[in-house]
C-alpha cells in the first residue's frame, strides 16, 4: 500500500504535468522525463463486447526520450504545424488517479483523462479520452519512466495528433 504523502507527490506530479503541456511547455516537459523513457499508444484493434483490445506490435506514437524531443524540435521549427496562424489549445483534465508501489524506487500510477483541442478561431472542439498506465521513479525526484497510453476509441478524429497525452 501507498502512503498518503506519496500518493499526493504523484497527484501533483501529473497535474503539475498537465499543466506545462497544457501551455505547451514542450522543453520542460521533457526534464520530466527519465533518460530511459518508453512512450507509447497502442493501436485498438478489435472490440469485445464495451471492451477494447489493444495491438502489442502497431502503435500511433512509439518512442522514447529523444526521440519526443525530435518531434518537438520540428514543432518548433519555421515550417512546424505549431506556427498555424491560429493555433490549437489544449487543455487536459486527468482523474481517477490509482498509485501502488512496484519497488522501492518506482511506482505505478494508472489515470483516465480527457483531453479537449480547440482549433483557432472556428472554435472547432475535439475530444480524445482515454487512460493512461505510468511508471515514475521517485528516487529522489519523480521522473516519468514510461507511458502507455490507451485510447477510448479506434478512430482518432483529430488531424495531426502531436502534442504528448
Amino acid at each position: 500500500m501507498i502512503d498518503q504523502s506519496t500518493y499526493f507527490k504523484v497527484l501533483e506530479f501529473l497535474y503539475e504535468e498537465a499543466e506545462i503541456l497544457d501551455n505547451e511547455r514542450y522543453e520542460e516537459w521533457l526534464n520530466l522525463l527519465s533518460e530511459d523513457f518508453e512512450y507509447l499508444i497502442p493501436l485498438p484493434v478489435v472490440m469485445k463486447g464495451k471492451k477494447l483490445i489493444y495491438s502489442e506490435n502497431s502503435y500511433f506514437i512509439r518512442g522514447d526520450k529523444q526521440k519526443l524531443a525530435l518531434m518537438i524540435k520540428r514543432l518548433r521549427a519555421p515550417t512546424g504545424w505549431a506556427l498555424q496562424s491560429s493555433a490549437s489549445k489544449l487543455r487536459r483534465i486527468v482523474g481517477n488517479v490509482r498509485v501502488s508501489e512496484l519497488d522501492g524506487k518506482r511506482i505505478k500510477a494508472r489515470s483516465s483523462f480527457v483531453l479537449c483541442r480547440t482549433e483557432g478561431d472556428e472554435g472547432k472542439q475535439y475530444l480524445i479520452t482515454g487512460g493512461k498506465e505510468d511508471i515514475l521513479s521517485h528516487d529522489p525526484e519523480i521522473k516519468l519512466t514510461r507511458r502507455i497510453v490507451y485510447l477510448d476509441s479506434p478512430n482518432v478524429l483529430t488531424y495531426n495528433l502531436y502534442f504528448p497525452v
